[in-house]
């Protein structure tokens, strides 16, 4: 891709591709987005979230390719965010996928709104981790939870 960009005249455009995992925190987006596989069976680009150094060697290779920075799952890889974070100086951008964002911003139903705090709580350990960014759905309402 990399090569492609720069052939083209597009040397300013940055990359960032993503790690996927194989993750029931997926599957809201997955229904959603009618992406479910049909056999239900795992695709052959998700990795296995029993296969850290594949997650570190995958992203390595990416950023080998030309990639200027990675995305990946936050909650889900802290330990991959941390390896990666001690083998490279490149950006690490991890986000909250849609099952961490339901789960750890609970809409209380009395109110209608939802606690961000929880999920404020692992964005500051995702940072700690080595995290440049996060990209969240969250982006607007944590903002507001620091003014």
């Amino acid at each position: 891709m990399r090569q492609a960009l720069d052939e083209a005249g597009h040397r300013d455009v940055a990359t960032m591709p993503h790690l996927i995992f194989d993750s029931a925190l997926y599957e809201g987006y997955r229904t959603t987005m009618r992406a479910t596989p049909s056999s239900g069976a795992r695709r052959p680009f998700q990795i296995s979230p029993r296969s850290p150094e594949s997650a570190v060697d995958t992203g390595l290779a990416f950023l080998g390719e030309g990639a200027d920075m990675l995305l990946e799952p936050g909650m889900l890889s802290v330990d991959i965010l941390s390896a990666l974070k001690r083998r490279t100086p490149a950006s690490l951008m991890p986000f909250s996928v849609s099952g961490e964002y339901t789960r750890l911003a609970p809409l209380d139903p009395a109110t209608g709104k939802r606690d961000f705090r929880p999920l404020a709580e692992v964005f500051t350990m995702l940072k700690r981790a080595g995290a440049e960014r996060i990209v969240t759905y969250a982006a607007l309402d944590l903002a507001r939870l620091r003014a």
